[in-house]
């Protein structure tokens, strides 16, 4: 039997307690689902908000009480609606995109009702702290919130996945550079092609160092064998030891959420001699074929081989030869 006829009774009656004496609903709505959970790290910025919400007693949910808020702003509000007619209206601009929804099903336990919000919001940026509030009551005047449900600063946060971008460059030699990225990349030539197109990537010389760094072109990528890779080498044309240099990305190039590459000022470098250059000074040109040119036989281009000569070398000359 459901529980909207003559009243709620305190002593029983039945499994929902009802009779001619009346009553009130003890009991205020309750959350049944939350998507994304309060606390949750890591979120697609374009993911939807869904809330379900239930009265575990058995007056019914009160459609004009709803106000959620999203980061502060009204997101959806009942205010002169009715269940079944117009309660679709409610989305306000900031999440009333095409695929927000507001959905009843019947719950069996006193034949109440399951409401489940679904909150499509213009998109949220990458790293962003998303606040959500919200207010749900029934006939009797039970509330329910989530975080202070007055759109005021939320307990209940949640996280979107980090930006994409280049966290840390390495150097190895004056021609060759590590680039770390923040997050994995999406590895399919076919999906993020510029991941492995010399053309993708620009070398610049910055103010900050002794000197003003020379016109540098990039001329092969290395990119890590992996479905998602985080790290590639660019070969370059020699850069200026003593100065600085700034490695850009195309925005064109995707991480595995396919999110654009964006510049966050973590990929200066100082360039200097290292031990590599001062090894391979041991050696006399070597000739090497490349594949960036084809035909073309130079003699500065480095292989595995160039290293391991140089290493041998070098472990002669220390007294290393067992």
């Amino acid at each position: 039997m459901p529980c909207d006829g003559w009243g709620i009774q305190p002593w029983g009656g039945g499994s929902c307690q009802t009779g001619p004496w009346g009553g009130v609903d003890k009991y205020p709505p309750y959350l049944v689902f939350m998507q994304p959970e309060c606390g949750d790290e890591n979120i697609n910025p374009a993911s939807p908000i869904t809330i379900k919400v239930s009265d575990r007693g058995c007056s019914g949910l009160k459609l004009d009480c709803i106000r959620i808020y999203v980061n502060k702003t009204l997101a959806y509000s009942g205010a002169g609606l009715t269940i079944g007619v117009n309660q679709n209206n409610g989305f306000q601009a900031v999440c009333d995109e095409a695929c927000s929804s507001f959905t009843v099903a019947t719950d069996a336990t006193c034949g109440g009702s399951i409401w489940t919000i679904k909150l499509c919001c213009t998109n949220f940026a990458c790293e962003e702290s998303v606040q959500v509030s919200a207010t749900f009551c029934d006939e009797s005047g039970n509330e329910f919130k989530i975080g202070p449900g007055d759109g005021s600063d939320s307990t209940c946060i949640f996280k979107t996945l980090p930006c994409s971008y280049i966290n840390r460059v390495e150097i190895i030699d004056n021609r060759r550079f590590v680039l770390r990225f923040r997050n994995p990349m999406h590895g399919n030539p076919q999906i993020n092609p510029d991941l492995y197109r010399p053309s993708s990537y620009t070398v610049t010389g910055v103010s900050g160092a002794s000197f003003i760094g020379n016109n540098v072109t990039v001329k092969s990528v290395l990119v890590e064998k992996s479905t998602f890779p985080r790290t590639v080498i660019l070969e370059t044309t020699s850069v200026k030891p003593g100065a600085m240099y700034e490695f850009i990305g195309s925005s064109s190039i995707l991480d595995m959420y396919k999110q654009v590459l964006i510049s966050k000022g973590r990929s200066i470098i100082p360039v200097r001699i290292t031990k590599v250059n001062k090894i391979l000074a041991s050696l006399p040109p070597m000739y090497n074929k490349v594949f960036d040119t084809v035909g073309e036989i130079t003699g500065d281009s480095l292989s595995p081989y160039h290293l391991l000569a140089a290493l041998g070398i070098e472990d002669e000359k220390i007294g290393g030869n067992f």
